[in-house]
């Protein structure tokens, strides 16, 4: 599929919202001015090559995506995704920057924030810590990947944690400083394993203690 990339088939806004920044496409490719900019020209090098071609004759471009979303953002528009709805047709017509596509709106009403990039102060595999200031309430997102286990706090309480534009997580926050904390914990998780090992092992116990009595029955 590298040489079939065709930039001005692609949603734009879903790329900005995955935080696209980057795409390697054969010369001359025409593409949406306002938002990609050639960055560098090359060509592959002698020991390598695509099936078909002869090494060190294929060029390429870097383009790089100047309207990119951030990884962590606050907007304060809600689209609710309402029940049996096709969620990817309702993601592809939301504009990421001024809205986010949730299953419940838990801010209450009234004037929202507007877009504004949040700060990402640490990044590890388990725990990420975001911090922004905000005059009116907005949902804080981040582009990383819902998956359950993850939970968040805001400036050391327990926050709502949702999942938002149907693969990245979001969290309600009202007007002040905010240093939210996403962690993942696999405490609960873990403990319901040993206990369905334990209940896995139990049951297999009395099918194998059955077995013996009706043998000997």
């Amino acid at each position: 599929g590298f040489e079939a990339l065709d930039l001005r088939g692609l949603h734009q806004p879903l790329l900005d919202l995955l935080g696209v920044r980057y795409a390697v496409v054969r010369p001359a490719t025409a593409v949406d001015r306002e938002s990609w900019r050639l960055v560098q020209r090359g060509r592959v090098a002698a020991p390598l090559a695509l099936r078909g071609r002869t090494p060190g004759q294929f060029e390429y471009w870097i383009l790089e995506n100047r309207t990119a979303l951030p990884r962590a953002f606050v907007v304060g528009d809600v689209r609710i995704l309402r029940t049996g709805e096709d969620a990817s047709h309702a993601l592809t017509e939301l504009d990421p920057r001024r809205t986010v596509l949730v299953a419940k709106d838990l801010l209450g009403a009234g004037p929202r924030s507007d877009f504004q990039p949040a700060s990402i102060l640490e990044y590890r595999a388990n725990r990420v810590t975001v911090e922004v200031t905000l005059q009116r309430p907005g949902y804080l997102v981040l582009t990383d990947t819902w998956y359950p286990g993850w939970t968040a706090e805001d400036n050391g309480q327990a926050a709502a944690l949702l999942p938002a534009n149907l693969v990245c997580r979001a969290v309600p926050l009202g007007p002040g400083h905010h240093v939210v904390v996403f962690r993942y914990g696999w405490s609960g998780y873990l403990g319901g394993m040993i206990l369905s090992a334990l209940a896995l092992v139990f049951a297999i116990r009395v099918m194998i203690r059955q077995k013996r009595i009706s043998k000997t029955a």
